[in-house]
Parts: structure tokens; sequence; C-alpha cells
């Protein structure tokens, strides 16, 4: 009875997903089969490493480098087996270009990056890949993304002419929404500060903890 139902369950249930690699292997691994696992409905809320942000940046000398992007820096070493072709987001956009039978696909993705988004993604770089799930109303495949500064000179667009935006929008297969970000800096800072008051709490080695409320005889 549950194989048999199988197909009836894959196609009527949105999945939301939330981690990039989880997400792509996932899908790698059960939208092969597509008539036993019949993706229909998929929702990704993502909030990306800096590190995947920031393979897609557009290399300094493009004509040296090719396409390809700096190599992956993150915490002070390079990943070189890391580039745009191999990473769990390529990853995750081959899975979905690969669904026979996706009809709905809504993602909403930010960074953890502290920067501003406009000065660390480059958009039409970063989403090339999804923009080759086809077959879907465009209506129905949405992507939800920080909302962009006006231009108010130079500086304002750190990436110009690689934002999903205007004219770059004319052949996409999804439709662009755009909301506030996160403010990013008053979270970090709201760490720091809540790991500075935990280990403030912290009894000194050696010693009893003292209680809070100490009740005397």
């Amino acid at each position: 009875m549950y194989l048999e139902a199988l197909p009836s369950l894959y196609g009527n249930t949105t999945f939301i997903l939330t981690a990039t690699r989880t997400a792509g292997e996932f899908l790698t691994r059960y939208g092969a089969d597509g008539a036993r696992h019949p993706f229909r409905s998929l929702e990704l809320c993502i909030r990306l490493p800096n590190l995947l942000t920031e393979i897609y940046y557009p290399p300094a000398h493009s004509s040296s480098k090719g396409d390809e992007g700096p190599p992956a820096i993150f915490a002070g070493g390079a990943r070189p087996m890391l580039s745009v072709t191999n990473n769990p987001w390529q990853h995750l956009c081959d899975a979905l270009v690969a669904l026979p039978a996706l009809q709905e696909l809504r993602v909403w993705l930010d960074s953890s990056d502290l920067r501003p988004w406009h000065k660390r993604v480059s958009e039409t770089r970063f989403f090339r890949r999804l923009a080759d799930v086809r077959g879907l109303d465009k209506a129905r495949f949405v992507l939800g993304l920080p909302e962009l500064p006006e231009r108010r000179g130079p500086d304002s667009h750190a990436l110009q002419g690689q934002y999903l935006e205007g004219d770059k929008l004319d052949d996409v297969p999804f439709t662009v929404q755009r909301g506030p970000r996160p403010n990013n800096w008053q979270n970090h800072l709201h760490n720091i500060l809540s790991l500075g008051a935990a280990a403030l709490t912290l009894p000194t080695p050696g010693t009893a903890p003292v209680h809070p409320n100490p009740v005397h005889p």
C-alpha cells in the first residue's frame, strides 16, 4: 500500500528544504525516479554561506581567468576543489533541472555575509544554472531576493550589469520578488554579546556555582 501511494504522496506534497547540500542530495537521490517520486512542488528557504557566493564573484581580470571566478577563499585557506561548476549550489540547481514533473518552485535566498548583498553577489552568474529550469509557468517559479538600493552614483551598485533587473529579466523563466534583508550586523553583534554574557555566568574552575537566589539558614 505504501509503495503504491508514493507517487500520490510526492506529487501532492510541497517539500520545504532549508539547506543547500541536503536539498541537492535529497533531490538527486529521489528525483531520479520520476515515476515513483514525481516532485511537483518545492520551496527552498536558504541562507547561503559566504563561501558559495564568493565562488561566483567575478574575477578581477576576466580575460586571464576566464569565467570560473576566483579561488574559493574561506577562513584564510583556499579550496581549489570548489568551483562554479562543482559546489553544493550548482549540484542543487542540476538536480532541479533534472526534475521532469516539477510544476511549482519558490526559492527564497539570502546570505550570511555582513556586507551588502549587492556588493558581494553577482546575480547573473549565481543564478545562471537555475535559469535552465524550464517548463514551469513563470508565475509559479518565484525567486525571492534581497532588495537592491536605489542608484545614487557609481558606488551604489558594485557589480554593474550583474543584477536580475531590467532587461536581464526578459529571458529568465522565473519571477523575481524582492524584500527587506535582515540586519546581519545586528544579529552578529547580538550573538557576540550573548556569548559574552554566557561566559560571564560560567563558574570558575574548581569553585561551586553560586545559586542566583541563595537561601540562608
